[in-house]
């Protein structure tokens, strides 16, 4: 199923109930575009890396391409 929003707080409120799906077979995940999807995999390592150190990483809903390290905007 692929949903299109009117309004971004539509949006959020679907990806906020996400993890109520967990081991349910079903997940959430945004519709992005290729160029945004290649940026994300040269810095999945670091996501990656980040994650086992303990570190909060995470990419940003808002600019899907940027990638935050314990608060920080982690550059390519």
């Amino acid at each position: 199923i692929i949903a299109r929003f009117l309004r971004y707080s539509d949006r959020e409120a679907v990806f906020s109930k996400a993890k109520s799906l967990k081991d349910s077979g079903y997940r959430i995940a945004a519709d992005l575009p290729k160029e945004i999807v290649n940026r994300r995999k040269l810095q999945s390592k670091k996501l990656v890396d980040a994650r086992k150190a303990g570190k909060i990483a995470f990419f940003s809903r808002a600019e899907p391409d940027k990638l935050y390290i314990d608060g920080h905007l982690n550059q390519l």
